[in-house]
């Protein structure tokens, strides 16, 4: 949907082209805080990997919390960036009366 979006706006003008980076900004937002909160979650509420899953993938498991949890971080700094870039864009393209 984001890249559609940004397909749509590459001939648009420059509102246009911020109002999408608003979408995708928020879009990535979303995904961002949602990751922050399942790692938050499970290490709330941590609960043992079902049968197959032990082993290996057990070892890797915190880890796997760590580095889910710093992705989401990057993501959201990510989109707190084109948010607040998208933001200023559409303040510059909006005329004052």
């Amino acid at each position: 949907m984001a890249y559609g979006l940004s397909l749509y706006v590459v001939r648009r003008s420059a509102a246009w082209k911020a109002k999408s980076a608003l979408v995708k900004g928020s879009i990535m937002a979303a995904f961002g805080a949602a990751v922050l909160g399942q790692a938050a979650y499970r290490l709330a509420f941590p609960h043992p990997p079902a049968a197959e899953a032990m082993g290996i993938m057990g070892l890797a498991a915190w880890p796997d919390i760590m580095t889910g949890a710093a992705l989401a971080v990057f993501v959201l700094r990510s989109a707190f960036r084109v948010l607040g870039r998208a933001r200023a864009e559409l303040r510059a393209a909006v005329p004052v009366s």
